[in-house]
Order: C-alpha cells, then structure tokens, then sequence
C-alpha cells in the first residue's frame, strides 16, 4: 500500500514537471522568435547593397550606398542600360576595340538582330575600318533612366557631348532613346569559363526618339 501511494505521487510530480517544462519550452521559443524577428528587423540580411556602381557617363562612375527594396532589380537594370547606351553611342578611336566588336559589351548584351542592326550602320563601319579622322570625339552623359512599360521599354535621356580636338569647340546636345529590355536564361559553365553577360539581360529593340547626328569627317 505504501508502495503504490510513493509511485502515485512520483507520476504526479512527473506529470507536473513535464507541464511545467513545456511551459518553459513554449516561452523560450517564443522569446527566440521575437528576437529573431527584433534582430532581423534592424539589421536584415538584404537591406543594404553597399557597394553600387552607377554608370554617368564613360569616365566617371558614382559610387553611391543604395537601399535595396522591392525596386532593386529596377536599379539593376537601370545601370545596365546606362551602361549599355554608353558603350554604344561614344564614339572615340577606340570605341571599336574595347566595345564595339564581337563578345565585347554592346554584343554580349545585344539580341542578334539589335546587334546586326547596329554592325551594319555607317557610323559603326566607318570606325571600324578607321574611315574618320576622330576630330570630333563623341562621349555620353546620362541623365536619366525611366521604366514606360511593364512590358520592358525604358526610356533614357541624356546628352552626347561632341568635342573637336583641334579647336576645342564643345557642343552639348541632348538625345533620347527608348530600348526594350529583355532576359534570357544563361547556359550553366564550369568554374574556369566566364560569360559575357551572366545576368542573361539584353537589348531587344533600340529606338531613336530624339538623337543628334554626330560630327564626323570621314576620308
């Protein structure tokens, strides 16, 4: 009798102790959570891009702190398409060489026929073949980069800044020009071979709204 009264009241200790220790789980759970939460509220993972390169123009380039948010692919691409229409509308001996030719940047981020279209312009063939005599060197200031439409279409305005390197005669003129942006899924490469374009984006149609010739000489 003595026995079973002592295992009686050791099952109503257990019991109780096991009441209380999931009492005691609950609230460390719950206590982590709010932590958890606290913490990644102040400091979350994804918040801050610290290091963002804004492309202006071919020879300065803004090193800014962004915010990321639910518009951060939008900064993305902005910077892609500045880039891009810098590469391609400067005009200066070497733009051929570093961006002009096959698997350089306006190429790599390029449809084909964007890109056949654009090879097979006069002014690209003309530098090419070093037809100009560069008296008239043309760089690019971007002004502004804008999305028009949820179907891709940006529009970029900004201006060519022309230069004649003989009389230093300056001329700002302002262009505006609207592409489509479009993606397209990259092939998967081993560690040792690098892609042109790894963010898969490419222009898919380049329209000329507002776009001053430039000054060229040709031989």
């Amino acid at each position: 009798m003595k026995y079973a009264t002592a295992s009686s009241l050791t099952d109503k200790i257990l019991s109780i102790s096991l009441r209380y220790l999931w009492v005691v789980v609950a609230i460390q759970l719950a206590l982590l959570t709010f932590l958890s939460l606290f913490i990644f509220n102040i400091y979350p993972l994804t918040k801050y891009q610290l290091y963002y390169l804004k492309n202006q123009n071919k020879y300065q380039d803004i090193l800014i702190v962004q915010d990321l948010s639910n518009e951060a692919p939008d900064v993305f691409y902005k910077s892609i398409i500045a880039k891009y229409i810098i590469a391609r509308e400067s005009v200066y001996p070497e733009s051929f060489e570093d961006d002009w030719k096959p698997s350089t940047f306006v190429q790599a981020f390029s449809s084909k026929v964007i890109y056949t279209e654009f090879s097979s312009s006069e002014i690209f063939n003309k530098v090419k073949n070093r037809r100009i005599d560069f008296i008239w060197i043309r760089s690019v200031k971007i002004k502004s980069v804008s999305k028009i439409s949820s179907e891709g279409l940006w529009e970029i305005n900004g201006e060519f800044i022309d230069t004649n390197k003989i009389t230093e005669a300056v001329y700002t003129l302002p262009f505006k020009i609207q592409i489509t942006l479009n993606f397209r899924e990259q092939e998967i490469v081993k560690y040792n071979r690098k892609l042109d374009n790894p963010a898969g984006l490419f222009i898919d149609s380049y329209r000329k709204i507002v776009y001053p010739s430039y000054l060229e000489r040709s031989r």
